[in-house]
């Protein structure tokens, strides 16, 4: 299916054709005859067209250059959201990691504590084992 935009131009292309046939039937039936009389006739279209062209191309340049600046905002700003979100990432993993430290270093705490704990219940089930076997002898 067609792109509207250039079936409005297409449009636009044959409504200037029948107009330039007008301007010519217009033209033909009211200057007199001589011999560069068509000559003018084409040569002023060919200047009209051109113009034309000139007109489309200056049109098409401006959009283009506006496109290509749009983009490159979209990409500087593209590029700046993935640059923050990286950032973001680092920081949270660093969080993170910094936590699993405190985590590790806590855990070692206890577990060093639970065996220093474990090691006086030892002492103190033996010495209690000792004191009631002294009371028994």
């Amino acid at each position: 299916m067609a792109d509207p935009s250039s079936k409005n131009i297409g449009t636009n292309v044959r409504s200037l054709e029948l107009t330039l046939q007008e301007v010519w039937t217009l033209y033909d039936a009211n200057v007199p005859e001589y011999s560069e009389k068509c000559l003018i006739f084409l040569n002023a279209k060919s200047q009209f067209l051109n113009d034309l062209l000139y007109f489309v191309h200056a049109n098409m340049e401006n959009e283009t250059q506006s496109t290509n600046k749009i983009l490159t905002e979209l990409q500087d700003r593209n590029h700046s959201s993935i640059l923050e979100a990286k950032e973001g990432f680092r920081l949270e993993k660093q969080t993170m990691e910094n936590k699993l430290k405190e985590t590790l270093l806590s855990k070692a705490e206890i577990e060093a504590n639970n065996e220093i704990l474990k090691e006086k219940y030892e002492a103190l089930k033996i010495k209690n084992e000792d004191q009631e076997l002294d009371m028994q002898s």
